[in-house]
């Protein structure tokens, strides 16, 4: 698949895990490690999306460190107000299958700010780039 394709395939999936997050706002049965597993989903996809949109090749992980570290290299600048969604990497795998205990409930609103953020800075890089 060529590789805008690929990250305009990347942000509609990053747009379908925003849904439950935002749903997880006022949906209580929508446990915490589930919400925050589609944070995690919507930032790796989206920081995927612009790899992609840079024709920067990346290997298969959850790691949103190691995705950050990539869009770096590339001279791509994750804005400031997003490098805190770095911190859900753990929900991708962690916290989705292992046995988890959460001291406070997640501040679902920021997750929803960080998601909306992440989609909004990947959109605008990939209209950036005439495709």
């Amino acid at each position: 698949m060529p590789w805008i394709e690929q990250a305009r395939l990347l942000l509609e999936k990053a747009r379908n895990d925003a849904v439950i997050v935002r749903r997880s706002l006022t949906d209580p049965e929508i446990a915490d490690e589930i919400a925050g597993f589609h944070v995690q989903q919507a930032a790796e996809k989206c920081f995927k999306a612009v790899l992609c949109t840079a024709g920067v090749p990346y290997r298969r992980t959850h790691d949103l460190q190691e995705l950050h570290d990539l869009l770096s290299d590339a001279g791509i600048e994750v804005p400031p107000g997003l490098v805190e969604i770095l911190d859900w990497s753990p929900y991708a795998v962690e916290y989705r299958y292992g046995d988890w205990f959460q001291s406070e409930p997640m501040d679902r609103g920021r997750a929803l700010e960080l998601v909306e953020m992440a989609l909004r800075w990947a959109e605008s890089l990939q209209g950036r780039s005439g495709q």
